[in-house]
């Protein structure tokens, strides 16, 4: 017998990062438990309408969306799907979830975030420019991401590999943002 019980999550309160946290530069921006991951156990989709249903997330607010491997019952390899979300938009993603998916449940677990400073600038690359994200924590650099649709258009205008522009944008990206 399975006895299951549906309840609201109590509101989430307010907690701010502690003073030696903030002082040692680790967290620039913590939010509070206004978070949740949806997660479904999926054994029985085509990894085609799983991307599809991914995408549709995405679209339908999920701040991200992603899949793990899982050997499910009866050992037939599946994903676990996690739906990360804003709390007021947990019902409205849970039903994409339901109608895009063959699951018949979720778990519906509340978190936090911490999460660094962001800035999006541009480099050159030559005479072409790639769309860099910039990560920041205690006012320096830590973090540099070229904009892959910028890397793969770059690639091939100048006939070179992707991963050659990718490391050529971080690097003068490093170098020219690493003191702001």
């Amino acid at each position: 017998m399975l006895r299951a019980v549906l309840v609201d999550p109590a509101e989430p309160h307010e907690r701010a990062p502690s003073d030696a946290a903030v002082d040692a530069g680790a967290v620039v921006t913590s939010a509070p438990a206004g978070f949740v991951v949806l997660e479904a156990n999926i054994d029985d989709m085509t990894p085609e309408l799983l991307a599809h249903a991914a995408d549709l997330l995405r679209e339908d607010g999920a701040l991200d969306v992603w899949m793990t491997g899982a050997l499910m019952k009866k050992a037939r390899p599946g994903v676990v799907l996690h739906v990360l979300a804003a709390a007021t938009d947990r019902e409205r993603l849970a039903q994409t979830v339901f109608a895009e998916t063959s699951t018949f449940g979720l778990r519906v677990v509340p978190c936090g975030r911490v999460y660094a400073e962001e800035r999006r600038e541009s480099v050159r690359i030559g005479k072409l420019t790639v769309g860099v994200r910039l990560s920041y924590v205690g006012g320096r650099l830590t973090g540099v991401s070229p904009e892959y649709e910028d890397v793969r258009r770059v690639a091939a205008a100048v006939g070179r590999p992707a991963r050659v522009v990718y490391e050529a944008a971080q690097s003068v990206a490093r170098s020219r943002f690493s003191g702001s």
